[in-house]
Parts: structure tokens; C-alpha cells; sequence
């Protein structure tokens, strides 16, 4: 009898009472992380989606209130409240595309509600952001293969280089030290320009394929390719490329050692459960759970994903030193 019984489970283990059950496959693990995500962050991505509506074409209908309101008739899309072409405007020379009120509240609004309640549009409105890391977020490839720096120190300073790289490019532009030719640095090389293009294609609204080049499938790779599918947060354009997310991270920096609201960290709470790391899309997080506020983006990532519930939005009553 006990040999029959041996031999029975030998020929089907999977019948043993209690046997120990398979492991959900990668797949089915990521899946279900994304749907829980999803839902525990829903109000973030359906204000990701609206960013879309309101600021690029066709729709635009931030860009169409304001031409309203002032009476302009420039098109609703990324050119009208474009921040980077008056940066060759230092004395002199660029197109004359932005409508300056347009971009005047949209730039100045982002970096003032930065400075006192965080660069919430970077974290919850950016279409550019929320494009990258949408596509990060649904491509499940394993985290060993993705970007990720553990410093916070040398992801800031990497980002901050970058800005100032910027600025001097911008500079001698503005001086007439280097030529001067549109397209070739304030929108060939601009992700959002690349969405307008996208969305303009797929609405059938702009001059669709006619106008890629080589300098749009270079900010392409750079952006969706390494800055999102292979960048652990899918961040790496906001963190690197992107000079109105550093100013608004200098900005939250100030605001925050001035008592301006801001993500707290409570230590107490802390149960080293290591999550807040690795769902912070902009690497703010160190190994030791401070924050580093010019890197911050106030997306509540981190809250939603501590199990102690360290992590708090509020302000005055931060205990990280």
C-alpha cells in the first residue's frame, strides 16, 4: 500500500496535500503592482492626462484661455508658452513665436507654486514627465537593467551641471558667440516640441513626417528610450535635460528651508521596509530616507508606498535634519 502510494505521488506530486504552490511569473507580479499603483495614485494620473489637454495641441486649452483673455491669435501649442526661446533672447535675436503672457504665467506660475508648495506641476501636470514615465512604468523589464543612482548628492550635482550647461549655451546664443539658427538648438532638441509633433501626427493636425530630422530621433532615444524605458523611475529627461524642473527644484529648495510646504520625513515612523526608494521616480530619496528637495517633485510617491507611513505632505513639521 505504501508503495502504490509512492509511486503515485512520484507520477503527479502536484496532487501532495499542502504541496507548495508555484510563484505568480514576473508578469503577473508586475501587473498586479501596476493595477494596485494605479489605484492607490489615481488622482495623480488623471491630472497627468488632463496636463495633456491643457497645454498641447490640438487642444491646448490652457494656451487658448489665455489668448482669450489677451486677445491674441498665436496657435494653442507648446510654442506659445515656450520658456526656452526668450532664453536666446538675452539681447537680442530668436523668433518671435511665444506669446509673451502666455509663457510669462506659465513659467513664473510653475516656479512660484514650487517655491511654496513644490514643483507640483513637474510631479502631477508635466504631459513630458508623465509620457516617460508612463512608458516606464508599462514596459516590465527587470529594475537590474535600469538606471539608477543611490546618491542623492551625485544625482543633484549631475542635474544642476547639466542646467548650467544650459545657461552658458543659452548665453552664447543671446551673445551672438554661436550662430544662431532656429530649430537647431531650442527645438530640435526638445522633448516637449517632439510631443507637439507626436500629437500633431496623430490628430492629423501638423506637418506630421514631413518635419523629423535626425535631431528629433536623437531627443527621441534620449527621452522615451534611455530617459524612460532604461531609467528606473522613468525620469531621466525631468532629472538631467529639463531646465524648468531644475529651476523649480532650486526653488522648492528655498522654499522649503523658509517653512513652505514640502514632503516630511518622520523617523520614528520609518520601518526600513526600503519602498520609498524605489518608487520615487526622481531618485530624491537617500539610502538613509532624507529627501533631497532640489530633486523632489511632491508626486506623494513615497507616501502612498510606506508601509509606517513615514512620509507626510504638510509643512513645519519636518524632522529630517
Amino acid at each position: 500500500m505504501e508503495e502504490e502510494m509512492s509511486e503515485a505521488i512520484n507520477d503527479n506530486p502536484t496532487k501532495l496535500v499542502g504541496a507548495t504552490k508555484r510563484k505568480p511569473s514576473r508578469i503577473k507580479r508586475w501587473a498586479k503592482g501596476s493595477k494596485r499603483n494605479l489605484i492607490r495614485n489615481k488622482f495623480r494620473y488623471l491630472t497627468m492626462i488632463a496636463g495633456f489637454f491643457l497645454f498641447v495641441a490640438p487642444f491646448g486649452l490652457f494656451t487658448r484661455a489665455v489668448d482669450f483673455v489677451s486677445g491674441v491669435s498665436l496657435p494653442a501649442d507648446v510654442h506659445t508658452i515656450c520658456y526656452r526661446v526668450p532664453l536666446a533672447w538675452l539681447t537680442g535675436g530668436g523668433p518671435y513665436l511665444v506669446e509673451s503672457l502666455a509663457a510669462s504665467v506659465f513659467a513664473i506660475g510653475i516656479v512660484a507654486i514650487a517655491l511654496f508648495f513644490g514643483p507640483l506641476w513637474c510631479g502631477w501636470m508635466c504631459p513630458v514627465g508623465a509620457l516617460s514615465e508612463g512608458i516606464s512604468r508599462a514596459i516590465p523589464i527587470p529594475e537590474r537593467f535600469r538606471l539608477n543612482i543611490r546618491s542623492t548628492r551625485v544625482t543633484a550635482g549631475l542635474r544642476y551641471g547639466f542646467f548650467f550647461g544650459f545657461v552658458v549655451l543659452a548665453a552664447l546664443i543671446g551673445y551672438q558667440m554661436i550662430t544662431y539658427q532656429f530649430g537647431n538648438v531650442t527645438c530640435r532638441y526638445c522633448a516637449s516640441y517632439l510631443m507637439q509633433i507626436g500629437s500633431d501626427m496623430l490628430f492629423g493636425t501638423g506637418p506630421g513626417i514631413n518635419i523629423l530630422h535626425a535631431g528629433i530621433f536623437l531627443t527621441l532615444f534620449a527621452w522615451l528610450i534611455v530617459g524612460g524605458i532604461f531609467t528606473s523611475g522613468g525620469r531621466g529627461w525631468c532629472l538631467f535635460l529639463c531646465p524648468l524642473g531644475a529651476i523649480s527644484g532650486i526653488a522648492h529648495h528655498f522654499g522649503s528651508l523658509a517653512g513652505a510646504y514640502r514632503m516630511n520625513f518622520d523617523e520614528e515612523r520609518c520601518r526600513d521596509c526600503k519602498k520609498c526608494t524605489a518608487k520615487c521616480p526622481m531618485w530624491a530619496i537617500g539610502e538613509d530616507h532624507k529627501i533631497e528637495r532640489s530633486l523632489c517633485i511632491g508626486c506623494r510617491e513615497c507616501s502612498k508606498a510606506c508601509v509606517g507611513k513615514a512620509y507626510a505632505y504638510g509643512r513645519g513639521n519636518d524632522k529630517q535634519k
